[in-house]
């Protein structure tokens, strides 16, 4: 059963105070280290212009291509039945595979941010998509860019738009969703292609590129489809959001539910697709083997494991919180390990910088994964933070209801996870035992107190100190063409 309580006096106060100077510093070393590098300044708007180049700056290219809404288990290479990722199954053997990385936020562009920033979203500032990152906090692309990288970001929904402060860093960053809001991977993918295929190879990239399939509408192509539709389902779109909300409202048919489904499952099997030209690109170019390759996914999707389906943001379950990592290291070095320990998003930055030789930084929640494969003990025993959105239309479930407008928080450390939702006069937890209950079933925090209040603990020092943090969200930063974009996305009703 869910744990409701009001927030106590006691904390660590030693740890909050590092907590808080940690992302301090890691912020600090990072505008020190551009300044150093190149004189830069990091209140950049728009593109920026190409730095003036120095063949070979770098020892290797980096790529980073993100998933949107993919789940982990709807991947063979996750253990899912159906092959709905045959390029992704290739790419597994020849990379890293990462059993346990976990998402920062189960919101797009809080995600982006810690992945192109390597810190939390409290330390960058992003903490809805309706948030615009900090002035303050450097960029993976600024600090590549310094170094005489050419850098390029091609981004395939509004939630990515220039509007975040994402494109900070980058001299090319290609926002042109169009009217739907959203791209299709095929076109996203043709602008990559023809910036890269401009850069002289003695240049060293980093080249960033965000596929938004399978986020909903799941409206695979036609082939995708059929090829996990039901018998005599033919390939259309999928409802449209005031269709689906209303079906949420109705109850959902069985029907329904394989049909929903298998058009995801047919939105993987395209963004696989999407993928494999990624690849096929970097071959043709002649540059996959000095290449830092990196595919991850944002967040996952809740499908029919809860009451609420089809959607994400809120409910920080496994389904969402849980998300495909592969890392192709240069040369394919370490091909076909896998790796167990739980990595975060704000882990990719450290480890960029890591592999391309920079001295090692202090980073507040984030360590390279090369420690993983050095089997550094020290990644079990960290305590991992993943954020949403409360809303308790999600978790009907809950008692007391939590708190609307806040943020949720779901701390795990080894095998527990604490879920944490802010109420009107304290807050409800969830804890779970995933050895036992992999599927978040059944929460123990009556029979285990103590396991409740340690994880607690964690997060208290996590939040520095400040659980209050959780209650309100950061005023957003949206103008009525914001909300008009992210309305037409499922993002707001």
């Amino acid at each position: 059963m869910p744990t409701s309580h009001r927030d106590g006096p006691s904390r660590d106060r030693l740890l909050n105070y590092r907590n808080m100077q940690a992302g301090r510093n890691f912020v600090a070393a990072s505008l020190a280290l551009l300044a150093g590098l190149a004189g830069l300044t990091t209140a950049a708007a728009g593109a920026d212009p190409a730095p003036t180049p120095t063949p070979r700056a770098l020892p290797y290219d980096v790529v980073l291509v993100t998933l949107d809404t993919l789940r982990r288990d709807r991947l063979p290479i996750y253990g899912y039945p159906l092959d709905t990722a045959p390029n992704l199954s290739a790419l597994a053997r020849s990379s890293v595979v990462f059993d346990n990385a976990l998402a920062a936020s189960v919101r797009t562009t809080p995600s982006h941010a810690s992945m192109l920033t390597g810190v939390t979203p409290f330390d960058h500032g992003v903490l809805l998509n309706k948030g615009r990152l900090n002035d303050g906090v450097p960029t993976l692309a600024e600090i590549l860019k310094s170094r005489g990288c050419r850098t390029a970001g091609f981004v395939s929904s509004v939630t990515l738009s220039r509007r975040t402060g994402l494109e900070r860093g980058f001299e090319v960053y290609d926002d042109d969703v169009g009217a739907t809001q959203e791209r299709p991977a095929p076109e996203t993918l043709a602008r990559a292609r023809e910036w890269l295929s401009a850069i002289p190879a003695a240049e060293p990239v980093f080249l960033f590129v965000h596929f938004f399939e399978p986020h909903y509408p799941y409206s695979p192509p036609a082939d995708c489809a059929r090829r996990f539709l039901p018998a005599g389902e033919a390939p259309a779109p999928s409802p449209s959001f005031p269709e689906l909300h209303a079906m949420r409202a109705r109850g959902f048919t069985r029907p329904e539910i394989e049909v929903l489904k298998a058009r995801y499952d047919g939105e993987v099997c395209a963004v696989d697709r999407a993928v494999g030209e990624v690849l096929r690109l970097l071959r043709e170019r002649g540059s996959l083997e000095r290449t830092l390759l990196l595919v991850v996914a944002d967040h996952g999707e809740t499908l029919d494991d809860r009451v609420w389906m089809f959607d994400h943001g809120a409910q920080l379950y496994d389904e969402q919180a849980r998300v495909p990592l592969l890392v192709r290291f240069p040369n394919a070095a370490h091909g076909g390990d896998r790796v167990a320990a739980a990595v975060t998003h704000v882990d990719l930055l450290p480890t960029v910088l890591d592999v391309l030789g920079f001295k090692p930084q202090l980073a507040p929640g984030g360590v390279s994964l090369t420690a993983a494969l050095r089997g550094d003990l020290v990644l079990g025993r960290r305590a991992l933070v993943t954020l949403g959105s409360s809303e308790a239309r999600q978790v009907p479930h809950l008692r007391p209801a939590p708190l609307e407008g806040g943020l949720a928080a779901a701390v795990r450390l080894g095998a527990l996870k604490l879920v944490v939702y802010p109420t009107a006069d304290g807050e409800v937890s969830e804890l779970f035992d995933l050895d036992h209950d992999p599927r978040e079933q059944v929460a123990v925090n009556g029979s285990r107190p103590a396991d409740v209040h340690r994880l607690r603990r964690r997060l208290d020092a996590w939040l520095g100190g400040r659980p209050e943090l959780l209650r309100t969200a950061a005023a957003p930063y949206l103008e009525p063409r914001d909300e008009d974009a992210l309305r037409s996305l499922g993002y707001l009703e």
